[in-house]
């Protein structure tokens, strides 16, 4: 089943994608969704993207088809992880996780949650992927962090970053059979 934003189902959708079929109402409601979807062949080709997921992607929707998806996510240069996920899909008709994407030719990379869904194997769209951009929460994230491991006066580390690094170095220094030496310098009055 395709799942929304809060995880609950909102049904079964199964639907040939031809160019010689009139719009049907889920090609519709696809088509003008403002949540960025696009279908795939059994290959990992583009059978067809709607315009939400061409304006998060930075292309035009109908230049996408055609195209293999692996063209336009972060995880090309992880080709391990990328068939695994083709293989999840194939055996439990579904995955979820976050992914990296790239805007357009030259894009920056931005995070993206994506749930891929099995329809119709072995049909013109065999699988629904749905995209949702986690830019802001990431953004959030990242300020959260550095406000809790940084001071905000002097941006140096604080001691909760360096009780962190100090854990980690202790750990590794253990595992490597290494020693660990700690310069400890402490400003009064400051």
């Amino acid at each position: 089943p395709l799942l929304g934003q809060d995880g609950q189902s909102l049904g079964a959708l199964q639907w040939p994608i031809r160019d010689d079929e009139p719009l049907t109402n889920w090609q519709q409601l696809f088509d003008s969704n403002p949540v960025a979807m696009l279908l795939l062949a059994d290959s990992g080709h583009i059978t067809h993207a709607n315009a939400a997921f061409g304006r998060l992607m930075g292309w035009r929707s109908a230049e996408l088809r055609g195209w293999h998806a692996d063209r336009l996510k972060g995880l090309k240069r992880r080709p391990s992880i990328l068939e695994s996920t083709w293989q999840h899909v194939r055996e439990e008709g579904a995955w979820q996780g976050t992914i990296w994407g790239r805007k357009g030719n030259v894009g920056k990379e931005f995070p993206l949650h994506l749930q891929l869904h099995q329809l119709q194997p072995h049909g013109p769209a065999s699988c629904l992927g749905v995209f949702h951009d986690l830019s802001e929460q990431h953004g959030v994230q990242e300020r959260l962090f550095r406000q809790a491991h940084y001071d905000s006066l002097t941006q140096l580390p604080n001691r909760l970053l360096l009780e962190d690094r100090l854990a980690q170095g202790l750990a590794r220094a253990q595992r490597e059979h290494h020693h660990l030496a700690i310069c400890y310098l402490d400003l009064d009055g400051f």
